[in-house]
C-alpha cells in the first residue's frame, strides 16, 4: 500500500502518467483507467462495464476492490481527494468497489472522492461512478494468513509492515495516540501510529465484528482505531478505522479511540 507522497512514510506514492489513457501506480503495479466514462452505474453493472472495457490494447480490466480503490485517494486534498495530475477531473462523488457487505450482499463498499473515506452501506442498486483497474488482484482467497506471527508481532508478508498484535485498550486522543506509539519500547521500539492507508490493510471486509484477521489480531475491539492521517473536513478531525465492518471515519482529535502501532 503506497503512502501519500511527501508524508515521509515508507513507499511514497509514485505514478507514471506518460500514457494519456492509463495511470500506472509504480508502487502497487496496478494500472488505472485515467479518463472516466461519464455514466453512473449500479454496482453489478459497474462490474460488467469494467469487465467489458477495452483500453490501451488490454481487455482484462475489472472493478477494483475496496483496498485498491482507497490506494488512489489523496486525503491531503478534498473535493476531490485525488491526485490532480494523475486523475484530473475526478468528480467528488461515490465510486463503486467490487465488494459487498459480509452480512448483507445488498449493500456495497464504495469510496467517496470528496474526502477519501471508505464506506459500506450503499444499496447495490444505487448509482455511483466507476474507475476500472487492471493487474494482479489485491484481494484473493489466500490459502493461509497474510501474517506470520512471532510473539506479540504480526508481520505482513505483502506490505512488509510489522504490527503490534496486542490492542492498547486505554483509549487515546489523536495526539496521545501518536505519542504512545512513538515512545513505545516493546520489542526494541521504533513504533509509530499507522497512516490511514496502512491501517486499512488490516481490514478484511469478508469478516464482521471484527473485520480483520482474528488469529493475527485476537480480541480486536470493533470501535474506532486512530491513524496518523489528518482529515481536512471537518476541521479539527483525523482519520481512523472502525473495525465493526472496516470502514474509515473522521473523528475530532479529542475523541478517545484505540491504538495499534506499526513499524
Amino acid at each position: 500500500m503506497p503512502n501519500l507522497a511527501g508524508s515521509g512514510l515508507p513507499r511514497p506514492q509514485s505514478y507514471d502518467t506518460s500514457d494519456p489513457a492509463v495511470v500506472l501506480d509504480r508502487v502497487t503495479g496496478l494500472s488505472w483507467q485515467r479518463v472516466l466514462d461519464p455514466g453512473v452505474y449500479y454496482q453489478h453493472p459497474a462490474r460488467s462495464y469494467c469487465e467489458a472495457l477495452t483500453l490501451a490494447g488490454h481487455h482484462d480490466w475489472r472493478l477494483p476492490s475496496m483496498i485498491e480503490l482507497s490506494s488512489i485517494t489523496d486525503t491531503s486534498r478534498k473535493d476531490p481527494a485525488a491526485d490532480p495530475l494523475a486523475f484530473a477531473n475526478t468528480p467528488s462523488v461515490f465510486f463503486w468497489s467490487s465488494q459487498t457487505d459480509s452480512t448483507n450482499h445488498g449493500l456495497g463498499w464504495y469510496v467517496s472522492f470528496m474526502t477519501g473515506g471508505t464506506y459500506v452501506g450503499n444499496d447495490v442498486q444505487r448509482f455511483a461512478r466507476a474507475r476500472c483497474v487492471r493487474g494482479p488482484p489485491s484481494c484473493t482467497d489466500l490459502e493461509g494468513s497474510a501474517f506470520s506471527l512471532e510473539g506479540d508481532i504480526a508481520h505482513d508478508k505483502y506490505t512488509e509492515l510489522n504490527w503490534r498484535r496486542a490492542v492498547e485498550h486505554d483509549n487515546y486522543t489523536w495526539e496521545d495516540a501518536k505519542s504512545f506509539c512513538a515512545t513505545l519500547k516493546a520489542s526494541g521500539g521504533g513504533w509509530r501510529l499507522p497512516s490511514l492507508r496502512e491501517l486499512l490493510t488490516l481490514v478484511d471486509v469478508t469478516h464482521f465484528e471484527p473485520a480483520t484477521d482474528a488469529l493475527a489480531f485476537p480480541n480486536t475491539p470493533t470501535e474506532l482505531f486512530w491513524s496518523s492521517s489528518p482529515s481536512l473536513s471537518p476541521a479539527g478531525t483525523a482519520w481512523g478505522v472502525k473495525f465493526t465492518r472496516g470502514s474509515s471515519a473522521a473523528a475530532t482529535v479529542d475523541t478517545k479511540a484505540h491504538v495499534r502501532c506499526t513499524r
